[in-house]
């Protein structure tokens, strides 16, 4: 797939962003007084809502029943997501 200067530009300007939004989590961390789990939480609540939101605004409609026949999937890796978030932020 070829890129042209436009999306090459804009892939990484978006690859810097995530790298410094990433990168400044530990000093976000240092100044918020309170548990790991408790900021784990929170920032998937976050996460969550900005996705549903984004779902919303674009118009497109949530497959229920796709959702419900990967509950189980989605449990297991959002218990691991939070797991791994609450490592990083001790």
């Amino acid at each position: 797939m070829h890129m042209n200067g436009n999306e090459q530009t804009r892939a990484r300007i978006s690859l810097i962003a995530s790298m410094v939004i990433f990168g400044t989590i530990g000093t976000f961390r240092k100044y918020i007084p309170l548990p790991s789990s408790m900021i784990a939480m929170l920032r998937g609540l976050v996460g969550m809502l900005f996705m549903l939101g984004v779902g919303l605004l674009s118009g497109r409609k949530l497959s229920l029943k796709a959702i419900r026949r990967s509950i189980p999937m989605l449990c297991l890796s959002g218990t691991l997501m939070g797991f791994n978030w609450i490592l990083l932020f001790e």
